[in-house]
């Protein structure tokens, strides 16, 4: 079927995948878990949320494991948290409040921009060697890039491998402009994916200090994931944008970021990238470049982690999209995930669905099969309590979620 925009949908393959997705949260709403999953997290130090898959219809349950043991994580409300500031070796406690939209690109600003619309970045190989933006999954007029360093955002009109504009301008900053080095980050606009969150925050051992008051260069022994870093200026230069921090290995630029306030003392900063260091190669971190000198490291730290995922998140989630169209850019496929017992339920949604639009209305033909659909969910209903007695599919907690 071809709308008045031109574009081509699949109703058939619109109707079943809407049907599927009502279900399975019909079922959830009843307290049953058709379908789960499982999301592993490495958790980061002094980071208390996190966000989760967007299949995600609600978590069931969540353990932490170590090398020996597996401990099982309450839920609590979110309001109980109150000492932000409390550390322990494993989380205690987590609940799922509020929603974030999926992060795209991060970058930061090349050593020459100076505009209230623009932000370019350098990826040549005299430059900073990050990767191109990933335009393709950016859409123009809603979709939001947000200056970290001076607090601003603003909503993307035109994409380019190596910038991004904001015709309209930024807001909501201090000087709401892209200055050189600034950390920028392009964010969907829709908030699809629950926040999760955890306390007290974890002193995790997985994190250490890789290299310790380096002056020069560093071989690391392990292949930690670089984290951030611990830089200590004696000295700093008479430029006001922030200072440029980045990794080098003698041959590329691992990772970079910026101290968004430049002063003598010691500064942390954190690489968004989570490359990992090869034992092979030599590193070395500098700060500024031939544009902003006069900037003197005396010594600096590598904080890494080792990447293990301790946290085990299970949670009921939805079904994957079938059909073999363009209607999703997800990957398609004609295999349903629900098992064979919800097909009727499914087809008589389907029905009732697709009756409902052809005539533009509620009728005979829609009325019975709604009605027949939703004696199918009671019957699963009680045949999944039935069949699980434990209840492992059950649902512990229900929140409301659109299909």
């Amino acid at each position: 079927m071809i709308y008045s925009g031109g574009s081509a949908t699949d109703e058939e393959a619109k109707v079943i995948n809407d049907s599927a997705r009502k279900l399975t949260a019909d079922l959830y709403r009843n307290g049953v878990s058709m379908l789960t999953g499982r999301k592993k997290l490495a958790i980061e130090p002094n980071k208390r949320e996190y966000a989760l898959p967007e299949d995600l219809l609600g978590v069931q349950e969540c353990f932490w494991e170590d090398s020996t043991t597996r401990y099982e994580i309450k839920q609590r409300p979110l309001q109980s948290f109150r000492d932000l500031n409390s550390t322990d070796i494993q989380p205690r406690y987590f609940d799922v409040f509020g929603q974030t939209a999926e992060i795209i690109n991060a970058r930061i600003c090349n050593n020459t921009n100076d505009s209230t619309t623009v932000a370019t970045i350098d990826v040549s190989s005299a430059g900073d060697y990050q990767a191109n933006f990933d335009t393709g999954s950016v859409v123009t007029g809603r979709d939001k890039i947000f200056n970290l360093s001076d607090g601003s955002s603003g909503t993307i009109t035109t994409t380019a491998l190596t910038s991004m504009t904001a015709s309209a301008g930024l807001t909501g900053g201090k000087t709401n402009t892209f200055r050189p080095n600034d950390r920028i980050q392009i964010e969907r606009a829709e908030k699809t994916l629950s926040l999760f969150h955890i306390n007290p925050l974890v002193s995790d051992s997985s994190y250490t200090t890789i290299a310790d008051g380096v002056t020069t260069t560093f071989d690391p022994t392990t292949p930690y994931y670089l984290y951030g870093a611990k830089v200590t200026l004696s000295e700093v230069g008479t430029e006001t944008h922030p200072l440029k921090v980045y990794l080098d290995d003698g041959d590329d630029t691992v990772d970079i970021t910026a101290i968004d306030s430049r002063s003598v003392g010691t500064h942390e900063v954190v690489f968004p990238n989570n490359k990992i260091l090869d034992t092979d190669n030599t590193y070395r971190l500098y700060v500024g470049g031939g544009h902003d000198t006069d900037n003197i490291v005396s010594s600096y730290d590598i904080l890494g982690f080792n990447g293990d995922e301790r946290l085990n998140i299970y949670y009921a989630r939805y079904p994957m999209k079938m059909g073999t169209s363009t209607y999703s850019a997800t990957r398609l496929s004609d295999r349903l995930e629900l098992p064979e017992i919800c097909l009727e339920a499914l087809i008589n949604q389907a029905v009732s669905m697709a009756s409902y639009k052809a005539e533009g209305g509620i009728n005979n033909e829609s009325a019975q099969a709604l009605a027949m659909y939703e004696m199918e969910v009671n019957k699963l209903v009680r045949f999944q309590r039935t069949r699980n007695i434990r209840g492992s599919r059950q649902v512990k907690n229900v929140m409301y979620s659109a299909y």
